[in-house]
């Protein structure tokens, strides 16, 4: 008889120190974040990395308060450094180019509310006064005096900034015509006010040509309806 040779353990697999285990049952996060999220990291400065204190965002909703919109009164306190509300109102109405360009981007979401806005077409005219018999030069002094003049008095009113930011991205028409007096312009100026329409008007220094405290031009803004009724029977100038 042959000897029995020795058995060998059967083979058991070896289980490796430290090896990690994995809960599969543990459910799997959704990366994506959702835009109701983007939208609130966006209100409180996350998305850029900045963090706005309580003192911060009051200041914002200062701003908003004066009638500006969300993205602007952030983007004009980051500008001045969150200083004050003045600083940052002061700082809109330094860059009106910005503004107009918010309110552009901004405005789709409005037209929903108030859709037969986007269909108002707007102008400014100037009625020079023809009585005072200005020279070329002179009269597009005055006619630069009335727009910039009356730009900037829109610039001050909230309720203008919509009506405004359209004109703009109509291409800013702009008229000249043809008034006969200083009592024709004021004629002219006061039924303009009462269609609600914005008014300019400009008195000359009286420096060269007129004389001093002249009515030499009124401007006025508004949708093109509404102005046509005030001036559509005067000629060009």
């Amino acid at each position: 008889m042959n000897p029995e040779e020795p058995k060998e353990p059967p083979n058991e697999p070896i289980e490796p120190a430290n090896t990690p285990t994995v809960d599969t049952s543990a459910p799997v996060s959704d990366q994506q974040t959702s835009s109701e999220q983007v939208g609130a990291e966006s209100a409180n400065g996350q998305n850029s990395g900045t963090h706005l204190s309580p003192i911060q965002l009051q200041l914002v909703k200062d701003v908003i308060n004066l009638g500006y919109s969300n993205e602007l009164a952030l983007y004009a306190l980051e500008r001045v450094n969150f200083e004050s509300v003045n600083d940052a109102v002061n700082w809109i109405l330094d860059n009106p180019g910005y503004q107009l360009a918010s309110l552009a981007l901004t405005s789709s979401s409005d037209e929903e509310d108030n859709p037969s806005e986007m269909f108002n077409l707007y102008k400014m005219v100037f009625v020079v006064n023809s009585e005072l018999r200005m020279g070329v030069g002179k009269i597009a002094a005055q006619v630069g005096h009335g727009a910039l003049g009356l730009y900037q008095l829109l610039q001050r009113q909230p309720e203008h900034y919509e009506s405004l930011g359209y004109w703009c991205l109509q291409g800013q028409p702009k008229i000249v015509l043809k008034g006969r007096n200083a009592d024709h312009l004021l004629s002219l100026k006061l039924l303009a006010e009462e269609k609600n329409l914005s008014c300019y008007t400009v008195h000359d220094a009286g420096r060269t040509q007129v004389a001093s405290g002249s009515f030499t031009v009124l401007s006025i803004f508004g949708a093109r309806s509404l102005v046509d009724l005030v001036t559509g029977e005067l000629q060009l100038l």
